[in-house]
């Protein structure tokens, strides 16, 4: 009998010991740094033993690198920014370089694959079409615009920021199978449901952060008059969650209603539901309408694809109409108050930085100012306002770990006033691809896979409009986001063809007038 596939089992357990292992040492090495440089408190003990945790079971359950996904995905939605560099290149503020939370877990999943590729010898087996066309371009035109840039350094920053996006897409490529890809998925849908849970605390009851403050874990962020009793998470700012989550809740509401799996479907709907309500407890405007826009897109795209049938989709519609109505009635006093109560200081506001912001692309249209350099402009046209951003800077910087730049409440006019028109145009080829790409996965991908990324496209969809009037997708967890949502929709056709679909799309015929289920 011969012993070949004894031994080559051997060499496999030996291989993936060998990478448990060398995980638990980075692991233990990574969660001892996040201890020294975070604040002093139970907070460090506190990563340091969810770090461990993770890392142990990541070795014990044989799929580290599924694993550290899941739990990098849900790191990244922890919104800080620690400035531990400081201390070598100096302080220059907010526009200096730090790192977050997620950038370890990114790190330990770089240092993996870079062990199996150099020292196991692993093959290295590209999945999916590249994304290096559609990225290079704008992080090409960032790095341009930051070498012109009145202060070169925080371009450079920036830049260095920025290009995770690219080392995520990186990754994806050569580290990302089946396995890790719903991995992705479930970290996604686990932040989605840890975000709304705590932001209704937030905004009804406020007891789980009166109980991490006593305990001296500091709780959250501390609350304005703006961010009072409303939905934030551990964004920092309900501006930021909203927008976050209508990336990612039409996904699995599409994944719910497609799924013939009964179990899945409740999982998926569940995180939906429970992400409509993190929406609508952030109050903020535009998240709320987006998503209701999104899902009535949804519908029709599922009808559509033959995931779902009309008279289900009418149902549906109206029964989240319902819904909505009779929740609007009991809070509707809340609500015109919400809308009323501070709409003409909001546009006005908006309206005084988006001059701003237009000024200073005028005085350098084609580069801008210069990649991260907002806040010099802002410095020669309203020294008032710098002034005020400046001890906001250093307040929620210091105390908080949380980057603050001038709020431009519109991405677009933002980019065009830092990279101008040549910057402007890259991100939307950089946008145009992920959008490309997500129609394309909804096309040639199995009906799980292709519901998930329709969701994820229209989500991204509505994301177009949600900029106009904020700049959420600028931060980390915005433009991470949308690496991994680039990845996901790239990586489904080649890893989930269509052509091995297990849940047969549902066919319809118009029968008497009526559409009716005909075969599958």
């Amino acid at each position: 009998m011969s012993r070949e596939p004894r031994m080559a089992d051997s060499g496999n357990a030996a291989a993936s010991g060998a990478v448990g292992l060398m995980s638990v040492l980075i692991g233990i090495m990574a969660c001892l740094l996040a201890m020294f440089m975070l604040s002093v408190g139970l907070k460090p003990l506190v990563l340091l033993m969810a770090g461990g945790g993770v890392v142990a079971l990541a070795f014990i359950s044989g799929q580290p690198k599924a694993v550290l996904l899941f739990s990098w995905v849900f790191a990244i939605t922890y919104n800080r920014h620690i400035y531990s560099f400081d201390n070598i290149l100096g302080d220059f503020g907010s526009q200096g370089l730090y790192w977050t939370p997620s950038d370890a877990l990114l790190f330990l999943l770089y240092a993996i694959w870079f062990f199996e590729a150099a020292i196991l010898k692993k093959p290295q087996q590209p999945q999916g079409k590249p994304v290096w066309p559609w990225v290079m371009p704008f992080l090409f035109a960032c790095g341009i615009s930051a070498l012109a840039a009145v202060h070169i350094q925080w371009g450079v920053f920036e830049v260095i920021r920025l290009s995770k996006v690219g080392l995520v897409l990186l990754y994806f490529r050569y580290n990302v199978g089946k396995v890790e890809w719903w991995s992705i998925v479930a970290g996604l849908g686990t932040a989605v449901v840890f975000q709304s849970v705590l932001g209704a605390d937030q905004a009804v009851f406020n007891l789980l952060q009166s109980a991490l403050r006593h305990a001296g874990l500091g709780g959250n962020v501390a609350e304005s008059e703006e961010t009072a009793f409303r939905a934030r998470g551990t964004m920092g700012h309900p501006n930021i969650l909203g927008p976050w989550l209508i990336m990612i809740v039409p996904a699995f509401l599409a994944l719910g209603l497609a799924s013939k799996k009964w179990w899945l479907s409740i999982l998926a709907l569940g995180v939906a539901v429970l992400g409509f309500g993190g929406i609508v407890l952030t109050k903020s405007r535009m998240p709320i309408a987006v998503v209701l826009m999104d899902s009535a897109i949804l519908l029709a795209a599922l009808v559509w694809l033959r995931m779902l049938t009309v008279n289900r989709a009418i149902a549906l519609a109206a029964f989240g109409a319902m819904l909505a109505a009779v929740g609007g009635l009991a809070i509707l006093d809340k609500i015109v108050d919400r809308l009323t109560s501070d709409l003409q200081r909001s546009v006005e506001f908006r309206e005084q930085y988006n001059d701003i912001a237009i000024s200073i692309w005028e005085e350098n249209p084609i580069l801008g100012i210069g990649l991260n350099n907002f806040s010099e402009g802002l410095r020669k046209r309203a020294p008032t306002l710098a002034r005020i951003n400046d001890k906001l800077e250093k307040d929620l910087r210091k105390q908080y770990n949380l980057r603050t730049f001038a709020p431009v409440h519109n991405m677009y006019l933002l980019i065009l006033s830092e990279i101008g028109v040549v910057g402007l145009f890259a991100f939307f080829y950089f946008y145009l691809g992920v959008m490309l790409r997500g129609l394309s996965a909804v096309a040639r991908s199995d009906t799980l896979a292709s519901s998930f990324c329709v969701g994820l496209t229209i989500g991204l969809f509505g994301q177009l409009f949600q900029q106009t009037i904020d700049f959420s997708l600028w931060y980390d967890v915005g433009m991470i986001t949308i690496g991994i949502i680039f990845g996901l929709v790239t990586l489904a056709p080649a890893l989930m063809p269509a052509s091995e679909d297990v849940e047969s799309r549902e066919t319809y015929a118009v029968v008497g007038g009526q559409v009716r289920e005909v075969g599958s």
